[in-house]
């Protein structure tokens, strides 16, 4: 099929680029960068930062404005956490993945042409959404882990990042020593300077930012910051207050620290001044300090503790506590104290503040923001002044209860809604400010221009004023020679007559370029051969194909579709061949055609040429691929390998959707069952007729990875001339796959794909047959049952929607969720629903007989007919023995079980291959065909579902269509399904059993008339259109 992302014209992106005037709340579109709560940052200040913001501006800004949510494909664990927790806000028309090459981060070294062309994949892709304004969460990534930022600011759009901080600029010898980790650091402060709008997390930022940067202080602006809604004042709970304390050795009233351990924090100085408190004072506390320390840190703090007089137990390091842990230590502290040097804003003393905290900090920096009042700050450069204010607070209560409240008061002014109205403001006046001076212009191509003849197609003069290269493709080597030019090295133009369009299809397909039409078209139909049909699969999927090799009608040559599609530009200099293309192509979907003035048609045609190669994704795509093939360095066969996957990967989709149908078990083998039989004609009625705007596409899994069941599905339609390779699937957000066969072999396998896929937007649907292994578990072998519940758990952790094949079935899913409350990793829970399924079509002429023996049976005597796997759920140990009672009172009929053996039940098979009456009344068939099966109906009596548990019960409906009585067991299924038109029994006993089938036999032997009973079942295409209803109702 065509690459996936290359039949989207330009401007058709989610993000095309709105034109009119923006005035003040006029709708703007964005993309936000989540890197920051997904990379190592989502541990710190950043991420929790990146997330509540993120939040708070998703509520304020939908649905005003158009919002896109950017992750990296390569944080898959973060990226599924993110999901559940903004949940609606990132659903996956709103999310965007881009895969980025394993092993960019910058610290290791040796890696940098991989991450120079990760970098400029990066911007690539963000520019191909065409947003208003690129919002980076953390312009400061990728150093330890595999975050990536563009080369350079997105063009087309407004560049916006978060500042939190420079103070690695404040020195530079401690921070930035490491040469690796300077040039880092430099490249993504470049990449601040070069932004078009910093938000800065505080005013102390903004003006360092302005001073260090350098920049006009309108381009930097100050949202704030604000303290997430879970840090408050917790309610009283002595048992809880009780057991954190004797789990982390607090003994004494305490002073609380909380935050990191570099230099700057100061903690050291917070120690000597713990210290240097009166005796009294300190002997009645402990400072505690709450914080993830390494090894190095905790070795440097324990040699500034043994300098003082300090005894053992006066200082408690809690490591890393969860914010449940520290709530509490913030609201029963009897001081924290934050005397960092440096801080960008200072969140820890704000979550003191909002549980109630008496709080002192530093008056340096972005501190005296937060905290706002003088009298609870300190010189954190001296030790005797940190020490004094620790006094003042711990030796007068009053002034403790002071802080208290005031630090309640205070915290509550911090809202992530008034953070987040700042920054919409900021980046809404931005693009506005962008919008009201932008001016289009168009620009001449500076490389030469080629243009290649197609047949007897003449080169337009006037391309002789450009120097243009004539090239003649008239033979297979020329071909191959066009197609071995270096991607993107010169501009091509193909000059073809309509006529002879077909021969450019493998050539523009691997080397795209602008299309001029010299003539009228004279005949674009095509002959059904190999090569149209393998086009018109490309082309329109399964449905076309189909339709082409209908021999009756006249089909346009689908390889138009291709040609079409891979022209960066189709022109023409005769007004009548885009109304001839139309009238003769109606089946296709035609692009618009340029019409060249005849007055000017060079400069035009150098225009449309300089346009395409400009907006067109081919052709920024071979821009692309020039820049990367330019940069320095030597990469291995796995950098460009992974890179070449980046590129596919970041490529925008269509406007078709896929519905990826697996078909993993059934196109490994097809055994003919109940579940199969549904695969089949649901699928087959999907390819033949899909829903609007979806292609089909059967997929199975195989060799680690899903790939196109091409061989599988052209066999069903009955192309079984036709070849195609079966390649891995590619997929893009709006796809949906839909769970039809029950792959249970390869769930475990797959489960990691399809997560990576249903966190790229692809919705997940899956088909529930029944849950009978759990409802019934002692009919199903242990092994059955646990294999069973592991796919029933993992499609429970990916699927957004369970289609049952019953009200019933649905019902005991229903139970099921409800009784083992498993986790949904995306957030939210599956919806359930139900579709019925369909019947076979009456046949009507099918005269045939039943097998020679099997039919000489059944017209010496009435019939009972069982169909079903045998297994041991289905009944037909009870019903083999209530037959043996009725034979032995001398009731003369045929028991004919049709069914293939299923497990559990080798003794029941001896039974029957032993049994007196086998092959005289008693007969068992396990090769039935269709039609056979269709016979066997027919000439039947009566149909005896005797099964303890079932999904569905297509042999019911099949019986009652063809006049056939049924006697079943009353399950709440059979009632669904059957209405009023069975007779129902529950018989615990073979005994009454017997007893059911005597009456239900005579009577039906009284009246032989086959009556068609009024109740109306769904056909399998009514059933088909039913299921892609649901799916197309319930996509995220």
């Amino acid at each position: 099929m065509a690459p996936r992302g290359h039949n989207r014209s330009p401007g058709r992106s989610p993000y095309r680029v709105h034109q009119a005037s923006r005035s003040h709340g006029a709708p703007m579109k964005l993309l936000l960068d989540l890197q920051g709560a997904q990379s190592q940052s989502r541990h710190r200040g950043i991420g929790r930062y990146t997330l509540a913001l993120t939040h708070a501006f998703l509520e304020r800004a939908e649905p005003l404005h158009d919002v896109r949510l950017l992750f990296n494909a390569r944080f898959d664990a973060p990226t599924d956490a993110l999901i559940a927790t903004l949940g609606r806000h990132a659903r996956p028309d709103r999310r965007v993945l881009l895969d980025m090459p394993e092993g960019i981060r910058a610290q290791p070294g040796g890696n940098a042409w991989l991450r120079q062309a990760a970098s400029r994949i990066m911007r690539h892709a963000i520019e191909g959404l065409h947003a208003d304004v690129a919002w980076f969460s953390s312009p400061l990534e990728g150093y330890n882990d595999d975050a990536v930022l563009p080369d350079a600011p997105p063009a087309g759009m407004a560049s916006v990042a978060t500042l939190y901080d420079l103070i690695p600029l404040h020195d530079a010898d401690a921070y930035l020593g490491h040469p690796r980790v300077r040039e880092w650091y430099e490249q993504g402060v470049d990449m601040l300077r070069r932004c078009d709008l910093l938000l800065a997390i505080s005013e102390w930022v903004r003006q360092d930012a302005i001073e260090r940067l350098h920049l006009p202080p309108e381009r930097v602006v100050n949202i704030g910051s604000a303290v997430d809604g879970s840090f408050r004042r917790p309610d009283p709970n002595p048992a809880a207050s009780e057991e954190l304390r004797r789990r982390h050795g607090i003994v004494r009233p305490f002073v609380l620290y909380n935050g990191g351990f570099d230099p700057r924090k100061n903690v050291a100085a917070l120690i000597e001044a713990f210290a240097t408190l009166p005796k009294p004072l300190r002997s009645r506390h402990q400072l505690v300090i709450v914080g993830r320390i390494s090894d190095e840190e905790k070795l440097r703090l324990d040699a500034v503790t043994r300098r003082t007089t300090l005894p053992p137990g006066s200082i408690v390091y809690t490591g890393f506590a969860p914010d449940s842990d520290l709530i509490r230590l913030y609201a029963e502290c009897a001081l924290f104290v934050f005397p960092s040097l440096l801080e960008g804003f200072g969140l820890p003393p704000l979550e003191a503040m909002a549980c109630g905290a008496p709080v002192i900090a530093s008056n340096s920096a972005s501190l005296p923001e937060v905290i706002d009042r003088r009298d609870a700050l300190f010189d954190p450069k001296r030790v005797e002044s940190i020490s004094e204010r620790m006094t003042k607070v711990l030796d007068n209560p009053a002034f403790a209860t002071e802080l208290r409240q005031y630090a309640l008061d205070r915290a509550a002014s911090f809202r992530w809604s008034t953070v987040a109205q700042r920054a919409g403001e900021a980046m809404q006046a931005l693009a506005g400010k962008r919008q009201s001076t932008h001016i289009p212009t168009t620009s001449t191509p500076t490389s030469r221009i080629t243009c290649v003849r197609v047949g007897g197609a003449r080169a337009p003069a006037w391309l002789s004023e450009h120097d243009a290269r004539i090239v003649s493709l008239t033979s297979q080597a020329e071909n191959s020679d066009v197609m071995s030019w270096p991607q993107n090295s010169e501009r091509v133009l193909y000059v073809a007559n309509a006529s002879n369009l077909q021969q450019l299809e493998p050539i523009m397909r691997s080397r795209p370029g602008a299309l001029l039409i010299e003539e009228l078209p004279q005949n674009l139909l095509a002959t059904p051969g190999t090569s149209v049909l393998r086009a018109a699969y490309r082309a329109g999927g399964y449905a076309k194909l189909v339709a082409m090799r209908d021999v009756d009608k006249e089909q346009a040559d689908p390889r138009l579709i291709s040609i079409l599609e891979h022209s960066l530009g189709t022109m023409c200099t005769d007004e009548r061949i885009p109304h001839a293309l139309r009238a003769q192509a109606t089946a296709i979907t035609m692009p618009n055609i340029a019409v060249l003035p005849a007055h000017n048609a060079s400069y035009a045609c150098i225009q449309q040429m300089a346009l395409a190669y400009s907006t067109h994704p081919l052709a920024l795509e071979a821009q692309l691929l020039d820049d990367i093939a330019a940069m320095e360095g030597k990469p291995s066969d796995d950098d460009i390998a992974a890179v070449a996957s980046a590129v596919v990967t970041s490529r925008k989709p269509g406007d078709v959707r896929q519905w990826l149908v697996d078909v993993s078990s059934i196109a490994e083998k097809d055994i003919r069952t109940g579940v199969q039989r549904v695969v089949r004609n649901i699928l087959v009625h999907w390819l033949k007729s899909p829903p609007a705007g979806i292609r089909i596409e059967p997929v199975r899994f195989s060799q680690g990875r899903y790939r196109y069941a091409r061989r599988y599905a052209l066999d069903l339609l009955g192309a079984t001339d036709v070849t195609m390779p079966e390649d891995a699937v590619e997929i893009a957000s709006g796809d949906v796959f839909v769970g039809l066969d029950w792959a249970i072999d390869t769930i475990a396998a797959a489960e990691p794909q399809l997560r990576d896929w249903h966190r790229r937007g692809v919705s997940m649907h899956f088909l529930v047959h029944d849950l009978l292994p759990i409802t019934l578990p002692d009919t199903f072998h242990p092994y059955a049952r646990n294999r069973f519940e592991d796919w029933l758990r993992r499609i429970i952790g990916i699927g957004d929607q369970f289609i049952c094949v019953s009200q019933a079935t649905a019902t005991d899913l229903h139970h099921w969720i409800n009784a083992e409350a498993p986790t949904y990793p995306f957030g939210a829970a599956p919806i359930i629903t139900h579709s019925p399924l369909g019947v076979d079509a009456m046949l009507g002429n099918n005269t045939s007989e039943p097998r020679k023996h099997l039919a000489k049976a059944m017209h010496a005597r009435p019939t009972l007919l069982m169909v079903g796997t045998i297994e041991p759920r289905k009944g037909y140990d009870q019903a083999l023995e209530a037959c043996e009672i009725l034979w032995n009172n001398h009731i003369n009929f045929n028991l004919v079980i049709v069914g293939h053996f299923g497990w559990l039940m080798e003794t029941f098979r001896a039974r029957v291959e032993g049994h007196a009456e086998h092959h005289q009344r008693l007969f068992w068939l396990d090769d039935v065909c269709d039609d056979e099966l269709d016979v066997i109906y027919r000439t039947s009596t009566t149909l005896l579902a005797a099964s303890w548990g079932e999904g569905y019960g297509l042999p019911l409906i099949e019986a009652a269509r063809r006049g056939l009585p049924v006697i079943a067991r009353d399950l709440p299924v059979f009632r669904e399904v059957m209405g009023e038109q069975a007779q129902y029994f529950t018989a615990p006993s073979a005994e009454q059993l017997a007893d059911v089938l005597r009456s239900g036999l005579t009577r039906a032997t009284v009246s032989s008339d086959r009556v068609t009973p009024p109740m109306q079942w769904s056909s399998w295409k009514q059933s088909a259109a039913a299921m892609a209803h649901k799916v197309m109702a319930h996509r995220p």
